[in-house]
């Protein structure tokens, strides 16, 4: 197989594997009441524990009213908490004890899905498509 089309097969691959991981986590969600768009959105506060909606837009690579959309349900759904920061022109997200506790909750979920489904596959051919996919750039 020539270098363009083990090209074409790999990206064929990562759009099959990320559209039905995404309907997998999307079906396995529902029963926390979020989508994977928003799921992927507490995640991100929760790690950081202190973020703002910019920052969240730039990380996830989404439109700030994309972002603010997904926000606005977290923080009706009590899942995070806005406060004014130390620049009084943006707010602070922080996650709740909620929102903490569901994170725990969907971390132990998506651990058994993932490893379900890379059981298959073991550590060292893992850690190599892992290096490989971090080295495709796309903002060069």
């Amino acid at each position: 197989m020539t270098r363009v089309e083990q090209q074409l097969q790999l990206f064929d691959h990562i759009v099959v594997i990320r559209k039905a991981y995404v309907e997998k986590m999307n079906k396995a969600l529902l029963q926390f009441g979020l989508s994977s768009s928003q799921w992927l959105v507490l995640k991100i506060i929760v790690k950081k524990q202190s973020t703002t909606l910019v920052e969240i837009a730039k990380l996830r690579n989404i439109e700030k009213p994309t972002a603010t959309k997904i926000i606005q349900f977290l923080i009706q759904h009590q899942f995070i908490e806005s406060c004014i920061g130390e620049d009084k022109r943006s707010k602070l997200l922080t996650p709740t004890q909620k929102g903490c506790d569901i994170y725990k909750e969907i971390m132990i979920m998506i651990e058994s899905v993932q490893t379900n489904h890379l059981k298959h596959i073991d550590d060292k051919t893992l850690e190599t498509i892992n290096l490989a996919l971090s080295q495709i750039k796309f903002n060069e």
